[in-house]
């Protein structure tokens, strides 16, 4: 009986040894884990603070272009009003000019029937 009982304990011991390995083996599989977990949360830090710095530069980004547009639509406005001026001025140019040349045409005119007037009144003398 005793033998028994010492065979039963060396079991015991045995498999109390193989169950401290087991434990052994699951502990080091767990710490790899968390030392994977660890890399994988720094990763994941690492991607939040890039997201957050896009997200950061893409409304820098959105603001420059709204200043652009309106930029580029009061420019637009002020070549629009310039264009208008400048076509305003270009008639009243256009106009002068034809004014002129009438007055020039007029003035020949009477030059003209002047001439006739005095040359009929030589004729006449």
């Amino acid at each position: 009986v005793a033998n028994t009982e010492s065979t039963k304990i060396k079991e015991l011991f045995t498999e109390n040894d193989q169950l401290k390995h087991g434990i052994q083996q699951l502990q080091d599989e767990l710490d790899k884990e968390r030392e994977k977990n660890i890399s994988i949360n720094n990763q994941l830090d690492k991607f939040a603070s890039m997201n957050s710095d896009l997200v950061e530069s893409k409304e820098q980004a959105n603001q420059e272009n709204f200043t652009l547009k309106t930029k580029l639509k009061q420019q637009e406005a002020f070549l629009s009003q310039y264009k208008q001026e400048v076509e305003s001025k270009s008639k009243q140019i256009v106009a002068s000019e034809e004014k002129h040349q009438s007055m020039e045409a007029m003035t020949q005119r009477v030059i003209e029937e002047k001439d006739a007037v005095i040359a009929v009144e030589r004729e006449q003398k």
